[in-house]
């Protein structure tokens, strides 16, 4: 095997300027009513019923059902998804 001495070796890093207050932008947390956050709960749920944790599953399904009805309406479409996911997970405990 040839040395490696002839490889060329990559640039070296830079470093970078120190943030400064005025530079940082952070981006305001969602909170836990947006539908985001309401979807990313439901989309746990799901994870927990995929790997088989359905007792979390459910409970997590029932709260999401529950801010959703709360947030969303009991006829937006979110809220149905979750509604039918949940009562997927049931039927998977009971199965």
């Amino acid at each position: 095997m040839a040395p490696l001495a002839h490889c060329a070796s990559p640039p070296p890093h830079r470093p970078r300027p120190p943030l400064r207050p005025g530079r940082i932008r952070r981006e305001p947390h969602p909170g836990p009513d947006h539908p985001d956050t309401l979807t990313s709960r439901h989309n746990l749920a799901g994870a927990y019923r995929s790997v088989g944790r359905l007792d979390e599953a459910i409970a997590l399904h029932e709260q999401t059902l529950t801010e959703s009805v709360r947030v969303l309406g009991q006829d937006h479409p979110v809220t149905a998804t979750i509604r039918e996911n949940l009562a997927a997970a049931r039927t998977a405990r009971t199965g």
